[in-house]
């Protein structure tokens, strides 16, 4: 079992870009090595090569989610926005690769912002994943949906969202 929350977010980060503060160690090994891994403050191991599923539902995202697993990658990256969640989830349960070995990370959408709409939407992505827990939640976008960037209620919405996720 984890050590931390399931719904963990980790505000601002988006795909490869991790902080320098997150970081444990820098691991000096090769790209192309598929168990490299980025080790986060947290202990967590961040793994270096991930696919991305942005536009690609059904038989598309079923038949890229098989082939890169099949190939050892362990780093699966979705959002509630793509609507490919179920489809992971189903390629997950058939793989047969048990759940701790899979780093998922998905998001919180723009139109998901604020601490209800926050806390449903982490309980909708995990039941969407099939799963108790996800290793990386982050805030999508760094804006709530039609709210201007600028206001302070897009402000305390990213706030709320960010509390719903690190809450012990």
């Amino acid at each position: 079992s984890r050590a931390y929350h399931p719904c963990t977010l980790w505000s601002g980060l988006q795909h490869a870009y991790v902080p320098r503060a997150l970081l444990a160690s820098r691991s000096a090994a090769p790209m192309g090595d598929m168990n490299n891994v980025i080790k986060l403050a947290n202990g967590v191991d961040l793994p270096r090569v991930g696919l991305g599923t942005f536009r690609a539902t059904g038989n598309d995202v079923k038949t890229a989610v098989s082939a890169a697993l099949k190939h050892g990658i362990r780093h699966i990256d979705t959002a509630a926005i793509y609507k490919n969640e179920q489809d992971i989830a189903a390629v997950l349960r058939d793989s047969g690769i048990p759940r701790k070995d899979v780093f998922i990370t998905s998001k919180v959408s723009p139109y998901q912002q604020g601490t209800q709409k926050a806390t449903q939407a982490c309980q909708d992505i995990l039941q969407r994943l099939e799963t108790d827990y996800v290793d990386l939640l982050l805030i999508h976008w760094p804006g709530v949906a039609r709210t201007d960037a600028s206001s302070p209620a897009n402000a305390e919405q990213r706030w709320q969202t960010w509390q719903v996720g690190n809450h012990p």
